[in-house]
């Protein structure tokens, strides 16, 4: 009796000291560097927010949502978050796993009428970690093209079905938009609903996230930012680009306050169960899971994604093991490559830490 009283007393003093290790790490960050780092770079377009716990440690707005009307950015701007997308795609896959509506080995000619040959094998689990041997959406010609003007969901996916694999399914790791594209359809023949209207009432109404959405042409949705490229120093608005063209892969919008939401939902394991959490934390082939990349950064773990439209960079990053969100938006795209600004602000975050 004695030596488990002493465990016991081991473990809750291990557990404390766990805890108070956090905590110091928490206060770590200080906001004001985080300030001072994006008022000495570019942040043009920028968005950032950080949170440790319940508690945001850091947000604020740069730069224009509409430079012709001189609207500023704010935390309540939307954005167009891209290939953020993917990970409400693989969560609404997974609840119609949960409701035992389809399996994850399922093949696609168990799903859908009228696909090639060559896509009848291909698992939905494949589809999850881009292991298909689909080819990505942009490799297709002219696909910037195709989003000039609406097209329905079965439109989008007969431009590919003439296309051939990349890759054997399961073969290897070919990063494809196609592939969740194909997910959202299988969400709509499996729902009865729009792949749209399923992730509104499965997700952003459950969680409350009230400035999101999907499936509206940006015309139709208010307060949502322009996208611009800048070159030369200039700042140039992205052609117009019907954005439910990548239904399922890239089409959302969102807040930096929403997407916190719903990283507080993961980290909280709502919609679905540990076991389904764990599915879709499972590294595969390039260290993807379903929707999200898991890998170490500043040696802590670190489950992410980004997303780049026309005229939009973004960035989500957790690492559970400390409780840490980055979020990061920009609706300036310049010269620097995809996402770089973001990418380079997450790393100070995280030097924080390191110090």
């Amino acid at each position: 009796m004695c030596n488990l009283i002493i465990s016991g007393i081991r473990v809750f003093v291990g557990s404390f000291l766990l805890l108070l290790t956090t905590l110091a790490q928490a206060y770590q960050i200080d906001a004001s560097k985080l300030e001072k780092y994006l008022d000495e770079v570019n942040s043009e377009g920028f968005i950032a927010l950080v949170a440790q716990g319940d508690k945001v440690i850091f947000s604020k707005a740069y730069g224009m949502a509409d430079k012709e009307k001189g609207i500023k950015n704010t935390l309540n701007t939307k954005f167009q978050i891209g290939s953020i997308t993917k990970q409400f795609t693989a969560m609404g896959i997974m609840i119609l796993k949960e409701r035992k509506l389809i399996n994850l080995q399922d093949p696609l000619s168990k799903l859908m009428d009228n696909i090639p040959e060559i896509w009848e094998t291909i698992t939905i689990h494949q589809l999850l970690t881009h292991t298909s041997g689909l080819m990505h959406s942009w490799q297709l010609p002219n696909f910037l093209e195709k989003g000039a003007s609406p097209k329905a969901l079965d439109e989008v996916l007969n431009y590919f079905k003439d296309q051939p694999l990349i890759a054997k399914p399961g073969e290897k790791f070919h990063y494809s938009g196609l592939g969740y594209f194909l997910l959202a359809k299988v969400i709509e023949i499996k729902s009865s609903k729009t792949w749209s209207d399923f992730i509104q009432t499965e997700i952003f109404d459950k969680l409350g996230m009230t400035n999101s959405g999907a499936g509206k042409d940006n015309a139709h949705v208010n307060d949502l930012a322009k996208g611009y490229t800048k070159t030369n120093g200039e700042l140039s608005e992205v052609p117009y680009f019907y954005m439910p063209v990548l239904r399922g892969g890239g089409d959302m919008y969102s807040t930096a306050k929403d997407l916190l939401k719903w990283d507080n939902a993961l980290r909280d394991k709502k919609l679905i169960s540990e076991e389904s959490y764990q599915l879709i934390y499972t590294p595969e082939k390039n260290n993807y899971g379903y929707g999200w990349t898991i890998n170490k950064h500043h040696g802590k773990e670190r489950i992410a994604h980004g997303g780049g439209v026309p005229g939009f960079n973004t960035y989500n990053a957790r690492y559970p093991e400390i409780d840490l969100v980055v979020i990061a938006f920009t609706n300036v795209v310049g010269p620097e490559g995809y996402g770089l600004r973001l990418r380079r602000f997450t790393n100070f975050v995280l030097q924080q830490l390191d110090n």
